[in-house]
């Protein structure tokens, strides 16, 4: 499976802790309008096709619907109902709206949602709406994190078919929430995919070193320009994190675990205001230099140690307390 994301804009108001789109290039109406129908009609004649190789649509902002759709709703709507058909038609596997759920407009969200085919969705055929969570970057307010909490359980109550799934970011705040028992299963979540801290995209993309054995030194260089709270901080305290994951999420959680493969192989996203592309592929196979056990530099996330958090994963899941 390979998915294509493309980003239309970067209009976002949440403005979460190291995200890659926190629109500080505002887009204008006209701007997000001609940039959806773009996408539209890159479908419609065929050219999306005969440029980039996918069975799978994913569509990321920004955000979509806290305003951002305001005056542009039925391009959005025909943009939508076009991605449904190609569904039906059996020419997309899946097709990926992301929306960060706080502060939306849940009737946009639903009126998407409800041009969708769900019966006529085939065994190998999904529809997901990826978010994510992050108590200490995403959520300003208690009342952002309740809100994201309700907005998970309305929409996939609502919509049985649609996989809402999730990405937290293992930093240390979300180390110590899992440990003290504070964190809660959003519930009619399908999954939780868990991805190491690593340098934010300015530090990763701008510096070739990032992605070399070079990683770990550049990491300690930065960490005056991170909170306390986003490295783990201690390898053994990390471990102890991985024994509770396996106890909360299950053995299985592996194949969540620094992994798209649960959904895809390759997730190539493409945001057409820089002219850059993302690669995401959390597997040994990942276009860059790798250490010798075969992960990614960016595995090494301690600040007390340069061990692979991926092996330690890999043990801790396979032979629990044994390890």
């Amino acid at each position: 499976m390979k998915v294509l994301q493309i980003s239309p804009w970067s209009n976002c108001k949440n403005h979460c802790a190291f995200c890659s789109q926190r629109g500080d290039k505002p887009f204008t109406t006209e701007e997000r309008k001609q940039h959806l129908e773009d996408i539209y009609n890159e479908f419609v004649d065929g050219s999306i096709y005969k440029k980039y190789d996918f069975d799978g649509f994913g569509i990321i902002g920004g955000e979509f619907f806290t305003g951002q759709l305001d005056e542009i709703e039925d391009t959005w709507y025909k943009l939508v109902e076009h991605l449904s058909g190609l569904l039906k038609t059996k020419k997309l596997k899946q097709v990926w709206i992301n929306s960060n759920l706080i502060g939306v407009n849940i009737k946009q969200i639903e009126k998407t949602f409800d041009l969708f085919d769900w019966d006529a969705l085939g065994e190998d055929q999904k529809v997901l709406l990826p978010t994510s969570y992050d108590s200490k970057g995403r959520f300003h307010t208690e009342e952002d994190k309740i809100q994201w909490y309700k907005n998970v359980e309305y929409i996939s109550k609502k919509y049985p078919k649609l996989e809402v799934y999730g990405t937290a970011i293992t930093t240390q705040a979300f180390v110590e929430e899992l440990l003290s028992d504070t964190f809660v299963y959003p519930t009619g979540m399908r999954a939780l995919n868990l991805l190491v801290p690593r340098l934010t995209d300015a530090d990763y993309f701008s510096n070739p070193l990032t992605h070399t054995k070079q990683y770990n030194e550049i990491l300690h260089s930065k960490l005056n320009e991170y909170p306390e709270w986003f490295f783990p901080k201690s390898r053994e305290q990390f471990i102890q994190f991985l024994y509770k994951v396996r106890e909360v999420l299950g053995e299985g959680v592996l194949e969540n675990f620094f992994e798209v493969e649960r959904h895809s192989s390759d997730v190539f996203t493409y945001f057409p205001y820089k002219n850059t592309f993302f690669v995401d592929r959390h597997t040994k196979d990942n276009g860059k230099e790798n250490m010798s056990c075969g992960h990614p530099y960016t595995s090494c996330c301690y600040l007390d140690s340069n061990h692979c958090s991926h092996c330690d994963a890999q043990k801790v899941f396979k032979y629990g307390k044994n390890y």
